[in-house]
């Protein structure tokens, strides 16, 4: 199995987190309300694609001897991927919300990433996406929610030239 090296900063995030796994000041949210018809099987399909895109979303972390890696799983399944992205046929509760955003990540086990689609009335829905801080930062949320809104309408995705990201 692949396994990659974790940055200097990711290897921050991990120490504290072995000296506290039940920490979740590091969980990153972000809550948006998504309005219209929702098609459910292709936004499950959009979040897979995601998913098996990136490499440390499917992966874990391993602590060796000679240092700490991210160590890649097989592609996501259809049954890992409901325990990933969850839908709610009805309004939640802030306890149970609270519960969602609050839950802390096991980095060496699980993936640290959890999605919810909360229906909160007709052709209305709200997302809570959480993330562990080693895998995204505030920009790269937004980079996933552009790229998951391409695959979910279609919209062939190419990442910029290097000239164009340098424009931005």
């Amino acid at each position: 199995m692949k396994k990659i090296q974790l940055t200097p900063y990711q290897s921050i995030f991990y120490y504290e987190w072995l000296a506290n796994p039940s920490r979740s000041d590091y969980n990153i949210v972000s809550d948006n309300i998504i309005s219209g018809e929702l098609n459910r099987t292709k936004l499950f399909e959009s979040f897979k694609n995601i998913i098996n895109e990136h490499f440390v979303f499917r992966s874990f972390i391993v602590n060796h001897e000679d240092g700490i890696f991210w160590q890649k799983r097989e592609s996501i399944t259809e049954d890992k991927l409901k325990s990933l992205l969850v839908y709610h046929d009805q309004p939640l509760s802030n306890e149970d919300i609270s519960k969602i955003v609050l839950d802390p990540f096991d980095l060496e086990k699980g993936i640290p990433a959890r999605f919810h689609i909360i229906k909160v009335g007709d052709q209305q829905y709200r997302s809570i996406l959480v993330f562990h801080h080693i895998l995204v930062d505030g920009v790269s949320t937004q980079e996933l929610w552009d790229k998951l809104s391409q695959y979910y309408n279609d919209i062939p995705y190419e990442l910029p030239s290097y000239e164009e990201q340098a424009q931005l």
